[in-house]
């Protein structure tokens, strides 16, 4: 192993002698200068680090007359050895090269050629080459330091199959290329930090739950930084003291002084005044483990108070990290800041919401002589807001009991709010007009002025009578209730015409009047049930239909009500609030069964 030769210092020969060597060496210069210039424009366009390295590794070993070449990385100390890119070998030579046996004999070369910062060349009788010359004929490997690229260190191999040597002209060569593939690895990582911060930018921007912002920001800055951890603190509220996220565990590996940082001492003091901290600036805190980790850290800020928290970053091992690098992570600082921000925010408006939702639904369901009744209320899962899904049951005169399953547009306290103006409303038109279809109109012809532009609501309004099994519906735009028949063992949709409530005056509505048997099934649901999502497939009617059917005899409504949600609830995601709400006939039928021994139904539609 040893480096490659200078130029010879100057000559004594003759002058024709020493004019014949300056013009041999002006022609290597322009040779040289040539190549240079070719890997230059190869390299000009800026691409992600790994996309640079295959290009290395394409472009370079033709230009010193190779065939074959490999890009390997470093940690800092030389102790970890990955392939990054590999050109011009056949599939058991690159395995062996990402595993090679005499691991420890090639990495002297590298780590040699990295602290150097210099060409190394090496004999293929070296035994540092004793793996791969045990696959395929190497006679000389040259091994280029190249720039940092990431949290490692890169080298560039280059294998011969024939013997050669290595004069001043390809030393020449060699720098040259160290050079270019090192600016061209550097503008590649300044592209892969820029990217990562896009991607980190758009990906928490939909966060709207702080448990979601504090996962992303944790994920983010060890993929950003190619770190082994990642943390998020946040300040007391006397802004004295980092305390670690609840949301985002401190790994066990990582030693108890990363439990609490004191911001009235330096160095992260230095945080408030919004500096980022590296190794350095840490190395002399107290269990920050020294030589073993490496450290960065971030402050996160606000514009109108003081320090909200703090990421940090570690590192096993040494590790230098580089200006760029802290001030990826101080721009993911920023970003982090202002998502949790905004899922504070929100998670403040979505406890009022559901504050006045849970209000809403607070209802005393009425026991009937002759009907069963049930309700669920579910919220959506995930990061959605509350909706304006409700339901209702009271008592009219004459023994006639009103229900009510709506679904106000829009989200938040601002649903629930139309919500509560939309149920109240309703009772009050009710209780002076039996006919459910001109309470709908009067309903609508309200919300026309009261619920502003692009409000609506949908809804079915239905009365009971509570003396027997007949029901009479209207529906304003709602999805279609669903009837059981228990003795014919089918189910049927009570489709009714009507259009959604609050947009558009002069609206007119149908009342549908039909007969339950004992045993049959009422079922109505806000959309929130069909739009239960698995993949790219919705949950729809004709499942729910099958649900109902499937359900045991005998069962509560109550109970059936709950089946019929947890149904769809094993298919999917549930996106959207939902509301089910099942009414089952209990009386013994007699006068509806007189007549009409089928039941009495306007209009059916068989799902």
């Amino acid at each position: 192993m040893s480096q490659i030769p200078d130029a010879a210092g100057a000559s004594d020969e003759g002058a024709p002698e020493g004019l014949e060597r300056a013009l041999e060496s002006l022609r290597g210069e322009s040779e040289v200068a040539q190549a240079l210039l070719g890997l230059s424009a190869a390299l000009a366009e800026v691409r992600s680090v790994d996309e640079t390295l295959e290009l290395i590794v394409t472009q370079v070993p033709p230009l010193l007359g190779a065939e074959r070449g490999f890009a390997a990385s470093l940690d800092r100390a030389g102790g970890h050895l990955g392939m990054s890119a590999m050109a011009g070998y056949d599939a058991a030579a690159e395995a062996v090269l990402r595993h090679p046996p005499g691991r420890d004999d090639l990495l002297a070369p590298l780590r040699s050629s990295l602290g150097g910062r210099e060409p190394i060349f090496i004999r293929g009788d070296d035994p540092a080459l004793a793996a791969l010359t045990h696959f395929h004929r190497i006679e000389s490997l040259l091994v280029l330091p190249l720039a940092r690229a990431g949290v490692g260190f890169s080298v560039l191999g280059i294998e011969f199959s024939e013997a050669r040597r290595f004069d001043s002209k390809d030393l020449a060569l060699a720098r040259g290329v160290v050079h270019l593939c090192g600016v061209a690895l550097t503008n590649a990582r300044q592209l892969d930090l820029l990217r990562g911060l896009r991607e980190f930018g758009l990906r928490i921007g939909r966060r709207l739950r702080l448990r979601g912002v504090a996962e992303d920001i944790t994920g983010g800055a060890a993929q950003l930084l190619d770190a082994d951890a990642a943390l998020l603190y946040f300040a007391d509220p006397a802004g004295t003291r980092l305390a670690p996220s609840k949301l985002a565990p401190i790994p066990t590996w990582l030693p108890a002084s990363f439990e609490r940082f004191d911001l009235t001492t330096p160095p992260w003091s230095r945080l408030i005044q919004g500096e980022t901290l590296s190794s350095r600036e840490v190395a002399g805190a107290e269990g920050m483990g020294g030589s073993e980790l490496s450290v960065l850290a971030a402050p996160i800020l606000t514009g109108r108070s003081p320090i909200l928290g703090a990421v940090v970053v570690v590192f096993r091992g040494s590790r230098t990290l580089r200006r760029e690098d802290g001030e990826a992570l101080n721009v993911l600082g920023a970003q982090a800041g202002l998502a949790i921000t905004n899922a504070r925010r929100f998670e403040r408006q979505r406890r009022v919401a559901r504050h006045l939702q849970a209000g809403l639904l607070r209802t005393t369901l009425p026991v009937l002589e002759n009907f069963d009744i049930g309700t669920v209320y579910k919220p959506a899962s995930g990061e959605a807001e509350v909706g304006g899904d409700f339901f209702d049951v009271f008592e009219l005169p004459d023994r006639r009991y009103g229900f009510v399953v709506g679904d106000v547009s829009g989200k938040g306290a601002e649903a629930a709010a139309q919500t509560a103006m939309a149920k109240y409303m309703l009772r009050a038109f009710c209780m002076r007009e039996p006919d459910p279809a001109l309470v709908l109109q009067d309903l609508n012809s309200a919300l026309v002025q009261t619920m502003g532009e692009e409000r609506f609501t949908t809804l079915i309004y239905g009365v009971i009578d509570g003396s027997s099994c007949r029901c009479s519906m209207a529906s304003g735009g709602h999805p279609a209730p669903l009837i059981h028949r228990r003795s014919q063992g089918i189910v049927e949709a009570l489709e009714v015409p009507g259009g959604i409530l609050g947009l558009f005056e002069n609206k007119k509505y149908t009342t549908l009047d039909f007969d339950l048997l004992p045993g049959d099934v009422f079922l109505c649901y806000t959309d929130g049930l069909l739009e239960v999502r698995s993949g790219g497939e919705l949950y729809g009617r004709d499942r729910v239909a099958r649900s109902l059917l499937n359900q045991p005899p005998g069962a509560g409504a109550p109970d059936l009500a709950q089946r019929v949600f947890e149904s769809a609830q094993s298919f999917g995601d549930v996106i959207d609030d939902t509301v089910v709400f099942a009414l089952i006939c209990r009386a013994s039928g007699e006068r509806a069964a007189e007549e009409d021994p089928g039941g009495r139904f306007s209009g059916p539609s068989e799902v």
